[in-house]
């Protein structure tokens, strides 16, 4: 299960294209660079709906490409992130709510420092078709629809591939609603997954070049690709 959410959080990341700056209290608030590079965000998910999500940070010291820091203590709206070797970040299961405010609060030998963080309106995302689990004929395009509740973050992707590894990602307008995957990338059997995901981000000033936190709202299928009768 954790290697399911860890590739989605692996796919929002890669996703990440714009930034809207936000206020920072504690150490860099003075517009210096505090040294510390911070990325991290809340998924709502799967199952995860609309009470609780994933969330995960991950510090470096000095920039993206620089070492982990994993003997800090990460507190995410009074719930205490655990340090989990796989993903290289803090992770838990937290409480989610729309339109609200996150306070990220993160004490080390590098220094202390907080943020606040106001969430998108978004309050979830449903892929309404195809089913999960559908068994789909080969040669045959494949007609994606989905429903979002509340408003949009600052992107909409859809992502889709086999198990075998083969895997694409498409950006789409925030008002779509519909995707058709041609039937020449959906060329052979097995299994195929479908991921639609909506996302806002937030820059952190002060802190080290590509520092951000975002919010992301997704829902995944998964759909079989038989032969034709």
């Amino acid at each position: 299960m954790l290697k399911k959410y860890m590739f989605l959080v692996a796919i929002v990341l890669a996703l990440v294209t714009g930034c809207d700056k936000i206020n920072l209290p504690g150490s860099g608030d003075d517009g210096s660079d505090s040294g510390v590079f911070v990325r991290g965000g809340v998924n709502v998910m799967d199952n995860y709906k609309t009470s609780t999500a994933i969330a995960w940070v991950e510090l470096r010291d000095g920039s993206e490409n620089d070492s982990l820091i994993t003997d800090a203590v990460v507190i995410l709206n009074g719930d205490t992130l655990g340090y989990n070797s796989y993903s290289g970040g803090y992770m838990d299961v937290i409480g989610y709510s729309p339109s609200t405010l996150y306070d990220l609060e993160v004490k080390s030998d590098r220094g202390d420092f907080s943020v606040s963080i106001s969430t998108p309106a978004t309050e979830r995302l449903d892929i309404t078709s195809p089913m999960d689990e559908a068994q789909l004929p080969l040669g045959n395009d494949v007609e994606v629809t989905w429903d979002v509740q509340g408003e949009t973050g600052d992107s909409l992707s859809l992502s889709y591939g086999y198990n075998d590894g083969y895997y694409e990602e498409i950006s789409l307008p925030d008002s779509a609603r519909l995707y058709v995957i041609t039937a020449d990338n959906l060329n052979h059997e097995g299994t195929v997954n479908v991921w639609v995901q909506t996302y806002s981000v937030n820059s952190l000033d002060g802190f080290a070049a590509g520092s951000a936190f975002f919010f992301s709202f997704s829902d995944n299928i998964s759909v079989t690709m038989v032969p034709s009768k």
